[in-house]
This record gives C-alpha cells, structure tokens and sequence, in this order.
C-alpha cells in the first residue's frame, strides 16, 4: 500500500490525460466527479482508499479498505491509493482531513498514475482491451 502511495506522490499540479482520462470520464463523468468521490471516500475511511480498475464492473472504482491487513478488492487492480489514516496527516492536517486529501490530489504525480493505467492486466494474465 505504502508503496503505490508514494510512487504516485509528486506531481505538479497536472492533470490525467489520454487513455487514462478517457476512462476516468468513462467511469465517473469527469476528473472533477472522480476527486469529490474519491475525497469523500477518503473521508468516510478508517484506512486505506483505492481508485482501481474493477474487472468484472469493466470501469474505475474508488474502494474503502479499513484494514491494514486486508485486500478488500477482488478481480480489481490498484492504481492510486490514499493512505486515509490519522498517521498520514494529523501532523500536518490535525483534524483536516479533507484538506490532506486536497493536498494528496494537488500532488498527484499523473504521470505515473497513467503508466499504472496502461499497464493494467487481467487476473489471468493478459492485457485488457480498454474501451
């Protein structure tokens, strides 16, 4: 989890684009759609939040996991991941936590998000046709 989380920091402030931001208006309407679901589900975790290619929904989820020792994703592959624990932001953030997941957004490092992307394969092995 931890490091999918901070290869993915980094950004400066750019934005998905290609294949990638295809899809995340494919799955959610816009980028705009996607942030606000994904900031609300970092607000309403306990643990760990994933945007992840879901297989069987053939589109971009963004999934709760509350455990650290736990996968709670089946047939699904991760391609973010917000660390939504206190440990990630009470120092800086104390109670703030939508303001940590703004900052988490503003710092996405989009580029490699995208390779993550294009990249993805299917449980069994091979290359999903993205449509």
């Amino acid at each position: 989890n931890h490091e999918l989380y901070f290869d993915i920091l980094g950004g400066a402030g750019s934005k998905p684009s290609g294949k990638l931001l295809e899809e995340i208006n494919r799955s959610f309407g816009s980028p705009e759609a996607w942030a606000a679901d994904l900031k609300a589900t970092g607000i309403a975790a306990r643990g760990w939040v994933w945007t992840a290619y879901d297989y069987d929904l053939k589109r971009l989820v963004n999934y709760i996991g509350d455990a650290q020792n736990s996968y709670p994703i089946w047939n699904a592959t991760p391609i973010i991941a917000l660390d939504a624990y206190e440990h990630a932001y009470y120092l800086d953030f104390a109670t703030k936590r939508a303001d940590y997941i703004d900052a988490f957004l503003a710092n996405l490092n989009w580029n490699v998000v995208a390779t993550r992307f294009e990249q993805l394969g299917s449980p069994a092995g091979n290359l999903v046709t993205l449509a």
